[in-house]
């Protein structure tokens, strides 16, 4: 089970052996890792030296699409976010994407475990 991200560029989350849970419990935790990556890169675009209406932009641009049950992708459509994310002559370097992707992967087994949680608990 993946996540990925995608505009001109593309990050793969190694979330869970499918093997392990029933389709459903794997649609369920795939879709809360989407939605923390989805608010971690708002609290990063929030944290960082965007002008407002740039931040406003990138965020409404943040799309989730369901490709499949096991498959989700996190689109953000704004031709922007290359030249944010990896700097340009005009634009300095701020990996926005990166920086969420890396903290949403040091936390992926808290946030699987807490919906194993949850779920246990209903």
């Amino acid at each position: 089970m993946k996540i990925k991200t995608t505009n001109s560029f593309s990050h793969n989350i190694n979330l869970i052996d499918e093997n392990f849970m029933s389709l459903q419990l794997q649609e369920e935790i795939l879709s809360k890792a989407a939605s923390v990556l989805r608010e971690e890169i708002i609290n990063e675009i929030n944290q960082s030296s965007l002008d407002e209406q740039t931040s406003q932009e990138l965020i409404s641009s943040i799309e989730i699409e369901t490709i499949s049950p096991e498959k989700l992708v996190l689109k953000i459509k704004n031709q922007n976010i290359k030249n944010i994310e990896y700097g340009t002559q005009g634009v300095d370097e701020d990996p926005i994407l990166l920086r969420a992707k890396n903290r949403v992967e040091q936390n992926i087994h808290k946030i699987i475990q807490a919906e194993l949680n949850n779920i246990k608990g209903l």
